[in-house]
């Protein structure tokens, strides 16, 4: 399993032990099946398009098992981590999570589809 290092804007302290950088593993299958998607479309038929909305619920679970120190182990009380985390850094978590399910929906339909 991957992580994408996340490089801090602002070190902070997290129990005595400074923190310039942490860790988002790669969300698996089953993350999929528990959480849904992070993000979720919505039509607006007045406009005749579509946009994504962040789903914050299922967001705040992907941190809670994926946000990680060491790129292996789950921040043990991750939320009163985020708090920490200055707006910048909590927005790069974010597109660094969002960026896994769009490059995983990229590779997917690059792929050559099977014909009927």
């Amino acid at each position: 399993m991957s992580a994408k290092e996340i490089v801090l804007s602002n070190s902070i302290e997290w129990f005595g032990r400074p923190v310039d950088r942490v860790f988002l593993r790669e969300p698996r299958a089953s993350h999929l099946q528990r959480f849904g998607e992070p993000r979720t479309a919505v039509f607006h038929p007045e406009a005749g398009t579509r946009y994504l909305v962040d789903r914050d619920d299922a967001i705040s679970r992907y941190f809670d098992e994926l946000l990680s120190l060491d790129g292996m182990a789950p921040i043990d009380g991750g939320g009163a981590f985020l708090t920490r985390l200055s707006l910048y850094d909590g927005l790069a978590l974010r597109e660094a999570l969002f960026n896994f399910f769009s490059q995983a929906r990229e590779a997917l339909s690059s792929q050559q589809r099977p014909s009927s």
